[in-house]
């Protein structure tokens, strides 16, 4: 991993709110833990369906994310043929889940700005930075790409362009932490940045492994690599002290 770095670019979905996990498998296990006992093939359709509807939904600017998963596990549950209660219990479970990770990564990244400033690449519908502000992340990020918002999407090498762009930093003063091989890694590699893989479960496609400077499992240890542990331990104090939100 090299040294130097200064800017640390992040995927939201699967990197900020669970270790690696895509939001399609974080749903498949809320439908679960709501009772829907149903196949992965049934429940990746729904979500696939779901999300396509969202992104054409009026008025999706204003979902914070408790409205953006109620929405997204309603649309799912409908497309199951699954009372609209299984979905809202989904919708909880979800939430559970993810908002702990949430927390955490606040309180870690807000501990390594100075030493490092952070941008958010991700492809998300263009409420992301009302959620953003909702969870207290927006506080923490010096730059966010959202692909609805700017017109490009992950894989595409000139997104991360872009987010280098808005932070005025070269490739080489840059890493990637995201938990997609094709969507994060590859791509950032591409563009020559240093690359952490938050090992996820490589629901839609694989990639070149080869891709990644570093592996981990969880975002304080791609930190790590990152920053120095040193400066993630102190990150990690002020989670335990409850310095997170």
């Amino acid at each position: 991993m090299r040294t130097g770095l200064r800017v640390v670019l992040l995927d939201f979905g699967g990197t900020l709110d669970s270790e690696g996990l895509h939001w399609s498998t974080q749903l498949a296990l809320a439908f679960a833990a709501a009772g829907a006992g149903l196949a992965r093939t049934e429940l990746d359709r729904a979500f696939l369906a779901a999300d396509r509807e969202l992104e054409e939904l009026p008025g999706v600017e204003a979902l914070d994310l408790t409205g953006h998963v109620g929405e997204q596990a309603r649309r799912m549950a409908a497309h199951l043929s699954l009372a609209p209660a299984v979905g809202e219990r989904a919708a909880a479970a979800f939430l559970a889940r993810a908002r702990p990770h949430l927390e955490r990564s606040h309180a870690l990244l807000a501990g390594l700005r100075g030493p490092l400033r952070f941008g958010l690449v991700s492809n998300f519908t263009p409420n992301l930075q009302r959620i953003l502000e909702e969870t207290g992340l927006a506080a923490v990020l010096d730059a966010v790409v959202c692909s609805a918002r700017c017109g490009l999407r992950k894989p595409d090498p000139a997104i991360f362009r872009l987010a280098l762009s808005e932070l005025e930093a070269r490739p080489e003063e840059a890493a990637m932490i995201g938990d997609s091989l094709p969507s994060d890694i590859v791509p950032a590699k591409e563009v020559g940045l240093a690359t952490v893989w938050l090992r996820g479960d490589q629901v839609f496609g694989r990639g070149d492994e080869r891709a990644a400077d570093a592996v981990v499992s969880d975002l304080a240890s791609g930190l790590a690599r990152c920053a120095g542990d040193h400066a993630v331990a102190a990150a990690e104090g002020s989670v335990e002290r409850g310095g997170g939100r």
